[in-house]
């Protein structure tokens, strides 16, 4: 936690991208809960220009927070995804292992929990193992191709 004097001066940690989105996450529950009380509350005996007024104003009020937060969601998601996920910065292969090593688990997760597919069981076994298979074919050669245009090698 910074001093104080720190954050008066402008030198304050900054808070982690998780953090933001997983508050921002929080927020939308809550805000949508506090918008449709608000709504709630109008007076249902005001009407005329008055009314009008009263009903603007409370929608802006209550529905603005919402939006804010469901738009900085979808818009801020991607970069706090890419930069907590950065698997690149300890080796240059890691992210390519990683998603195969994902890719199988989930799919035999998914195997385990609701069998194959539907259909002639040649046909399941391919669908089954398509997603997984083609996944490892890329990430194979997004390996192969760092090892062979940038050197990269698994050890040093």
């Amino acid at each position: 936690m910074a001093a104080a004097g720190e954050v008066l001066r402008g030198r304050r940690e900054e808070a982690s991208p998780w953090v933001l989105l997983v508050g921002a996450w929080m927020l939308v529950p809550l805000l949508l809960t506090a918008a449709s009380k608000g709504m709630g509350l109008l007076p249902s005996s005001a009407d005329g220009l008055f009314g009008l007024l009263l009903w603007v104003s409370v929608v802006f009020v209550c529905w603005a927070p919402f939006w804010w937060v469901v738009f900085f969601l979808c818009f801020a998601a991607g970069p706090a995804f890419r930069h907590a996920f950065n698997l690149s910065a300890l080796h240059a292969a890691l992210p390519a292992l990683v998603t195969t090593v994902l890719v199988w688990v989930l799919a035999f997760r998914s195997l385990s929990s609701g069998g194959l597919p539907p259909g002639p069981v040649p046909l399941a076994v391919c669908a089954f193992l398509a997603r997984p298979v083609s996944v490892t074919v890329l990430a194979w050669w997004e390996i192969h191709r760092l090892r062979r245009l940038h050197g990269v090698r698994w050890r040093g």
